[in-house]
């Protein structure tokens, strides 16, 4: 199940930084769901804050060095990219991320031993944040609580 955690890791950590409502970078309320071998987990929130006029970037938990993130593409308002992590419960998997103005849509497609798991992201913008602050916020572990 250590793989598993780190599945999810990665997903919220897809550019997840603490959010605060001020700046001129954009604010986004994300919803995710995880299915996985017939068993759906319930949906969880977060928010992310993404400097403005980016895309969508993946990120691994930096806590875990197994894991890389590959071949990472941006096709106009859609990035995709690949991961692998190596050793006790090693996992493949791809992703995809579409983002307008307004919305956020995704999908993460993960292979473990035990079969396959398949994230959904669904996000809508919200306000505004800082991303420089809280991606500093973010690689000192400085967090606010909640995040």
């Amino acid at each position: 199940m250590g793989r598993f955690a780190c599945f999810l890791a990665c997903a919220l950590l897809v550019s997840s930084f603490a959010a605060r409502a001020e700046g001129g970078d954009e604010l986004w309320e994300m919803t995710t769901t995880v299915a996985m071998a017939g068993m759906n987990m319930p949906a969880s929130k977060s928010t992310i804050c993404i400097a403005k006029g980016d895309n969508y970037q993946p990120e691994t938990n930096p806590g875990d060095k197994n894991c890389r993130i590959t071949d990472s593409k941006v096709s106009g308002d859609t990035v995709s990219w690949k991961v692998a992590c190596t050793g006790k419960d090693a996992m493949t998997g791809n992703g995809q991320m579409t983002k307008t103005a307004t919305t956020m849509k995704g999908v993460i497609q993960m292979t473990i031993a035990d079969g396959a798991m398949t994230q959904t992201l669904d996000g809508k913008r919200v306000g505004n944040c800082t991303a420089a602050k809280d991606k500093a916020a973010a690689a000192s572990g400085k967090l606010p609580k909640g995040r």
